[in-house]
């Protein structure tokens, strides 16, 4: 069967040839989008793909060792410059496409075509891309090693396997501070020093306070996001109390009114309990703070007084002879 003479005219005019390199370019630029997302879901889930042969020399089981995450970083910094020169090269494709071509309509239909089979490529690509990453959360070292029989559920919620799992690792979850938190945290540290009439040379502190909380907000709790997410949607369930049992170390999750009848049952015991008819934590915060005084005053007497008026220190020498342990 004879081409026809539209296509042979194509063809020798290169417009076949550059459709094929359109195609090729916008199919490869998808591509590497996907490849750089998936290494950035790599770093927040805290999991290496297989195929950098890291797993051979983690013989020690760490869950996700340093030289890893700065390995993750270069990649992705790699991929981006990729993804960039590929865009690049899809510019180009296009602008050499609309030159050849006779006319917009032809221009606009084979730059669509190249473009809906190009995103049908890159969607089957993200498919496999994803299923790849779930099963290396699956796998990893954090799965493994989550004891999910240590958590007992009591109560009529229903967990999710990362919920189970997050559970399982039996760790306490300080979550990031909030970025609002940062002028609380100064404030805080201002009245203290305000308040401390010993040192005054604290005040160099607050520069090392400040950059703490700045690596706070930036480096979070150490959790993959897949675990953040599952403790974040566990501290929004109500009406349930997830705790430590007194013994065996298991994690209990039990409904809160069940949880409150059997704390009032305990109270209800006369012979254990007694009930107050004020609250002592002022009179002790009181002692405490007189006997941290006199400790100071008693065995730190050389510690830096030079700067202190001659009241200051008799009011020191009477605290440091006046023993509070009576």
């Amino acid at each position: 069967m004879e081409p026809s003479p539209l296509l042979l005219l194509a063809h020798r005019e290169g417009l076949i040839p550059a459709f094929r390199l359109l195609e090729s370019a916008l199919i490869s630029s998808k591509k590497k989008k996907n490849q750089r997302q998936f290494l950035v879901k790599c770093l927040e889930e805290q999991v290496c793909p297989i195929s950098f042969g890291f797993h051979k020399y983690n013989h020690l089981g760490f869950s996700f060792p340093s030289y890893i995450k700065e390995f993750l970083k270069e990649r992705i910094k790699l991929a981006s410059l990729e993804s960039d020169a590929a865009y690049l090269r899809v510019r180009s494709s296009t602008r050499t496409l609309k030159l050849l071509c006779p006319d917009d309509l032809t221009y606009k239909f084979l730059s669509r075509f190249a473009i809906g089979k190009a995103t049908h490529i890159s969607d089957k690509h993200s498919v496999i891309l994803s299923k790849k990453l779930t099963s290396l959360c699956n796998n990893s070292v954090w799965s493994k090693f989550s004891l999910t029989d240590n958590v007992v559920n009591i109560s009529n919620l229903s967990l999710t396997q990362l919920e189970l799992e997050v559970l399982g690792l039996a760790i306490s979850f300080a979550m990031k501070p909030n970025k609002h938190q940062a002028l609380d945290y100064i404030v805080g540290f201002d009245k203290f020093l305000a308040s401390n009439e010993y040192d005054k040379d604290l005040l160099c502190l607050k520069g090392v306070l400040l950059q703490v909380i700045m690596n706070c907000f930036s480096e979070g709790c150490g959790l993959p996001k897949r675990y953040k997410t599952a403790v974040e949607n566990l501290s929004r369930r109500k009406n349930v109390i997830i705790t430590k049992a007194d013994k065996g170390g298991k994690i209990v999750i039990i409904n809160e009114s069940d949880y409150n009848s059997k704390v009032f049952d305990l109270l209800e015991d006369r012979e254990t309990y007694e009930q107050l008819t004020k609250n002592p934590l002022k009179n002790t915060v009181t002692d405490f703070n007189k006997q941290a005084r006199w400790i100071v005053a008693r065995f730190c007497w050389s510690w830096d007084v030079e700067h202190l008026s001659d009241a200051e220190r008799a009011k020191h020498r009477n605290v440091k002879d006046t023993s509070p342990f009576s």
